[in-house]
């Protein structure tokens, strides 16, 4: 972590609330921010993963099912 993170940090936050923060509350700040949004994108991957497993599952099938069907 830089400390261009922190500094951006009590930046942000600072005017938020009417406790003073310190460098030590501004690098929690950003680990748990950085955090939240892994795993968001963590979320977001095994959902699209998920979508498209289903999604070649369901082409497959439609595409047996249709030549069954000329049969």
């Amino acid at each position: 972590m830089r400390d261009t993170d922190i500094d951006r940090a009590l930046t942000v936050w600072q005017p938020k609330t009417h406790q003073q923060l310190n460098g030590e509350d501004a690098r929690q700040i950003v680990e748990n921010i950085t955090g939240f949004f892994d795993i968001l994108l963590e979320w977001e991957s095994a959902e699209l993963n998920s979508t498209a497993s289903v999604s070649e599952y369901e082409s497959s099938d439609t595409v047996r099912y249709v030549s069954k069907k000329g049969d």
